[in-house]
């Protein structure tokens, strides 16, 4: 009997949702050097948009909490409270505190270690097996 082994690759997909567009642009950057897929957003509802219609969802949110419009802990109420984005984690970056509820908090100006050290913790490296391997 033949085997064969599948062997699926991480999806590497990041959402950056910041209004600021020197910021969400150097995050991108940084993101993107490093090898993820980098999906950004200026504003919550864009980004709860495309999280709703796209499959299968990124692996990580990195969220301003302080934006015009829609805030960074009404994006996240808003997450917590939709099945299908649940249970993304959540990295937030604000300049005047820490939202509670999220996965981890990171102060302003961003120390890109600290993100990147974040970011490890829940995305899966690229090229590196999931560890579900079919036989």
């Amino acid at each position: 009997m033949m085997q064969t082994s599948t062997i699926a690759l991480p999806q590497n997909q990041i959402v950056v949702v910041e209004d600021d567009d020197d910021s969400r642009r150097a995050l991108m950057n940084v993101l993107q050097d490093e090898g993820y897929r980098v999906a950004a957003f200026s504003s919550g509802e864009a980004a709860l948009d495309y999280l709703r219609s796209t499959s299968p969802a990124p692996e990580l949110i990195v969220l301003d909490l302080m934006m015009p419009g829609m805030k960074g802990w009404n994006f996240r109420d808003v997450q917590k409270h939709d099945p299908d984005l649940a249970t993304i984690p959540v990295v937030s970056i604000s300049a005047l505190g820490k939202l509670v509820d999220v996965d981890v908090a990171l102060q302003k100006p961003v120390d890109y270690d600290e993100l990147m050290k974040a970011v490890e913790r829940y995305v899966a490296r690229r090229g590196e097996p999931d560890q579900t391997a079919r036989r």
